[in-house]
Order: structure tokens, then C-alpha cells, then sequence
């Protein structure tokens, strides 16, 4: 039995969005130091720029009450084709465009986490998940996609 290569990238990329997630417990409130932190690990000055989420704004007592809210994203860094969403119980690593391939996505996820880590502000990891988002051409053009729907009122 011959055992073929598996192709490393689609020529016909279906990808549209690839995001690294990690929720996490920390005593100190995380978003400013990680900010801070991986503003300086990834190059700072012009290589990244950062920016202020209107979840900022809200109270940290409302955040840290409503479980909607509390990974929300405080800050974003935008570092080349990543996006890094940084709240005080989450680190979010997204691809911004087109997806680069888990070749060149992987190291970069595993840098920021790493540095994240190695910080000392993670009391313990609560989970983490890797998310895509894909888009398969229809070729019917249904907007129903192929499916049987049915919408009752009263």
C-alpha cells in the first residue's frame, strides 16, 4: 500500500478566518501588562500599532460580572497579517486577510502564547480553542443553500 503526501495548502483557499484562542485566570488584571508585554516582543514603534476597544471603556465591576463580557477583547495590537485581542482573562491570535497557512500561522501563535506564558501573569489556563471560518462556493447560487426551510407565524 502506497501512502501519498497530503497536499500542505489548498490551491482554492476556503479559509476566511483562523483565530488561536486562550482564556485564562490572572490576579493582576492582564490586558495592560500582556499589552505592554507583547507590544515589546513583537518590535513595538512602527511594526505594531495599537489600539484602544470600546470595551475599554466599560466599568471592569460590569465586565467581570456579565460572562459576555469579561474575554471580551480591551485592546487589539495589529502586528503585520495578526491581530492579537487582549482582555484581562483572554489572549485572542487572528489572521487579518487572506489566511497565510498553518506553516506560517503556527510559529506566530506559539511566540505570543509562549511570551504570554513565560510572563508570569497567567495564574492557570482555563481553556483554549482554535477556530476557522470557511466558505464553500455554492454552485446553485441558492441562498438557502440547498436546504428545505419552513417559517410559521401564530
Amino acid at each position: 500500500m502506497k501512502i501519498e503526501k497530503l497536499p500542505k495548502k489548498l490551491s482554492a483557499e476556503p479559509l476566511i478566518d483562523a483565530v488561536c484562542e486562550v482564556r485564562f485566570i490572572s490576579s493582576p488584571p492582564a490586558s495592560d501588562i500582556l499589552t505592554g508585554l507583547l507590544f515589546k516582543e513583537l518590535g513595538g514603534g512602527a511594526s505594531v500599532q495599537l489600539q484602544r476597544l470600546p470595551a475599554s471603556q466599560i466599568p471592569p465591576e460590569i465586565r467581570n460580572s456579565d460572562p459576555n463580557l469579561k474575554s471580551t477583547p480591551l485592546t487589539r495590537l495589529i502586528w503585520g497579517n495578526i491581530a492579537l485581542g487582549i482582555s484581562d482573562s483572554s489572549l485572542a491570535v487572528s489572521v487579518i486577510g487572506k489566511y497565510p497557512g498553518w506553516e506560517q500561522f503556527k510559529p506566530k501563535i506559539i511566540q505570543i502564547i509562549t511570551t504570554a506564558i513565560q510572563s508570569g501573569i497567567l495564574s492557570s489556563i482555563e481553556r483554549y480553542s482554535i477556530k476557522y471560518v470557511d466558505i464553500i462556493p455554492n454552485p446553485s447560487n441558492s441562498t438557502t443553500g440547498g436546504l428545505d426551510i419552513e417559517i410559521k407565524v401564530g
